[in-house]
């Protein structure tokens, strides 16, 4: 049986490989490093969500917050276990945990690319805002 908990630090490499076995995903391997991810895993202590079988990741989310909103940075789940309702028990599982922080609105971006995301996203209750435009600058 599959079990979702909390992503703990000695998950991180595991995590970091399935999301980047995932072409859609495009996952930033250079800039999502163990080292920021741990750092990331601690400000925000169990958001993020692993699903396991048997000890092995199959399934992971990270998740955080700004003492405001929610986001949903990365989620993956191993090919062969997709359309069995993994991705949506951590979705729950990471919302829960974000409700006892008192955060109640939960943001995410996707590739545009990636209409598989889009169409999960979507059946899980998430709109598409077209008045957000992203922007990213080095410091």
């Amino acid at each position: 049986m599959i079990k979702i908990t909390d992503m703990l630090e000695r998950d991180l490499q595991e995590a970091i490989a399935l999301w980047e076995s995932i072409p859609e995903l495009v996952y930033p391997s250079s800039f999502d490093t163990v080292e920021r991810l741990t750092r990331f895993l601690r400000k925000n202590e169990n958001l993020s969500s692993a699903a396991k079988l048997n000890g092995q990741m199959v399934g992971a989310l990270l998740c955080g917050n700004d003492g405001r909103r929610g986001f949903f940075y990365h989620i993956g789940v191993e090919p062969q276990f997709r359309k069995q309702g993994i991705a949506t028990r951590m979705v729950e599982y990471s919302f829960e945990k974000l409700r006892k922080e008192s955060i109640d609105t939960c943001f995410l971006f996707t590739n545009d690319f990636n209409f598989g995301a889009q169409a999960f996203w979507k059946a899980a209750g998430f709109e598409y805002a077209p008045h957000v435009m992203y922007q990213s600058r080095a410091i």
